[in-house]
């Protein structure tokens, strides 16, 4: 099957049509999670590190401000990578943010994926990254190319995290490995941990923010690790 593509034709902004559009859209995502989230406002937490500069941490101040610099470090990347052009799906729909629901075997999966380019006669599943952690595996890029294949027939090789903060890709990863069969089981196995309740360990840096990690075995020997490392 031929793929596709769209090449960008948003117009060029200047500054303050920047930092309307960002407030715009900051704005809109604000409503629907007061709107859709049982916890008020008011016991809402920062993300980051508070320091004497930014006393707050990222708090929807920082994020006020500083979102609009990490929506241009994509604009930018974008313009200046003309290779990478939207895919269109055998549906035409634009590859930007596609949504939708899959059965990964028995399990549904509900996906939402940012982007998926296509580079050369590859495609490439793509996941923005606003925080300064990037992920330390490639599994969330890996159930996306299966959800493609499966809804599409069509299977990307090649997926990126994208990180905001550098403007770059964070490495190009070969995903063949990580087959749809694969995720299938995945899926199946992991529902049938969470019908009988039992469920293997996982440790990994996320152990360092439970806040069980100082009474699971597994995660206080992670949390010592990276601990001694910084």
């Amino acid at each position: 099957m031929e793929l596709k593509s769209l090449t960008p034709t948003n117009p060029f902004w200047d500054n303050a049509d920047w930092v309307e559009q960002w407030s715009k859209a900051f704005g809109q995502i604000i409503r629907e999670e007061i709107e859709g989230s049982p916890v008020p406002i008011t016991e809402w937490r920062s993300t980051g590190r508070k320091t004497k500069d930014n006393p707050h941490g990222e708090d929807m101040g920082w994020w006020s401000l500083q979102g609009v610099n990490l929506s241009r470090a994509y604009a930018s990347w974008r313009e200046n990578n003309p290779s990478y052009k939207l895919w269109v799906t055998p549906d035409g729909e634009a590859g930007n943010e596609l949504n939708f629901t899959v059965n990964f075997g028995s399990v549904p999966v509900k996906v939402i994926i940012d982007r998926v380019f296509v580079l050369g006669d590859q495609l490439v599943v793509f996941d923005l990254k606003s925080g300064k952690s990037m992920p330390e595996d490639v599994l969330q890029l890996a159930i996306y190319a299966a959800a493609i294949e499966l809804k599409y027939g069509l299977r990307p090789n090649l997926g990126a995290y994208f990180a905001n903060r550098k403007g770059a890709i964070v490495g190009m990863e070969d995903l063949s490995e990580y087959t749809t069969e694969m995720l299938v089981k995945t899926m199946e196995d992991f529902i049938k941990q969470t019908e009988t309740g039992v469920y293997l360990p996982n440790p990994g840096r996320q152990c360092t923010w439970c806040e069980a990690a100082l009474h699971c075995p597994w995660g206080k020997s992670v949390a010592s690790t990276v601990w001694r490392s910084n």
